[in-house]
């Protein structure tokens, strides 16, 4: 699991949207230092849907 402030996200998008979809990594989007949403991988998505 990682955090990444909403900046270095933009900057890094096409690698956050790779590690997310493709190493099934969730990766944690903060804000002042706060976590404030997630990048996960489709199949954790559904998983967490499914519950």
């Amino acid at each position: 699991m990682t955090d990444l402030s909403i900046s270095e996200a933009e900057e890094q998008f096409a690698e956050v949207f790779r590690r997310a979809a493709h190493d099934k990594e969730r990766i944690y989007i903060t804000r002042d230092g706060k976590r404030v949403a997630a990048i996960i991988s489709i199949e954790d998505f559904e998983a967490i849907r499914s519950d």
